[in-house]
């Protein structure tokens, strides 16, 4: 497991909130979440690693969060100043995500290097699960350079698990926003903002699973624990697949969940 800190140690302060999405801060190339001395030991130490799976201890949100104003789309007001009004949030990588490109870029083996499979990133800080494919753009069609088909998956070259806070509160959103976000973020897989518990994850020779366990109750002692969600990543897939019976758009490859 490879933990990186991205709060303080060579971070540039984070952009103001809202971030304005044509003012290029965030795609400023010498803009770092984590520094040269970081980076150096993330790609260059999961290269040289013998293991099977390379696990990534993260505090921000790695994969994007897009929401696209307009089209009657309730989420970008009602968000208010977590996200930006394009889907950017200013604390986490959409914030960095020059950086964020370069590490993807390395994990698919396009700076020179080889490429790095079987990664999977876990990641706090929002108190929520979400659970998504790590792509260039989630929205770009799979023939295009960097692009993504959220049916099968290809174009990912990583993944994400988010996981819940155990009883802090978190961001208990309208499920119309829910949906506002997934609908132009296809390669979310799973959003559960409702929900306190912990997430086990069992790492085998032929695939990563975690689970999401959900409490009845953060307010007193006795609660019972429900199984909420599993996803797992097979070896060598680079992408979410969910366990268990979830309906599948074909058109948006959005999951039931």
């Amino acid at each position: 497991m490879f933990l990186l800190d991205t709060r303080l140690f060579d971070r540039d302060l984070e952009a103001a909130t809202p971030i304005n999405p044509t003012d290029g801060v965030s795609s400023q190339p010498d803009r770092t979440m984590i520094g040269e001395e970081q980076y150096n030991f993330l790609i260059n130490g999961m290269r040289a690693s013998q293991a099977q799976w390379k696990l990534i201890g993260n505090q921000v949100v790695f994969h994007q969060w897009i929401i696209k104003p307009g089209l009657n789309n309730p989420a970008p007001a009602q968000l208010g100043e977590l996200l930006a009004p394009s889907g950017l949030n200013g604390d986490a990588w959409d914030g960095y995500s020059a950086e964020r490109q370069r590490i993807i870029n390395a994990l698919r083996g396009d700076d020179g290097g080889e490429a790095i499979n079987n990664v999977v990133i876990l990641t706090g800080d929002v108190h929520t699960a979400w659970v998504a494919d790590i792509t260039d753009n989630p929205n770009q069609p799979i023939d295009a350079v960097g692009g993504y088909n959220p049916i099968t998956g290809q174009g990912s070259v990583a993944t994400e698990f988010v996981v819940t806070s155990v009883t802090s509160p978190g961001l208990d959103l309208p499920n119309q926003i829910i949906q506002a976000i997934r609908l132009t973020s296809p390669h979310i897989k799973h959003v559960n903002v409702t929900e306190r518990g912990y997430s086990v994850l069992r790492v085998a020779e032929d695939k990563t699973t975690c689970e999401y366990w959900a409490v009845s109750t953060i307010l007193e002692r006795g609660g019972s624990e429900t199984l909420s969600a599993t996803f797992e990543v097979a070896d060598g897939a680079n992408r979410i697949t969910p366990q268990g019976i979830y309906p599948v758009d074909v058109v948006t490859g959005l999951l039931g969940v």
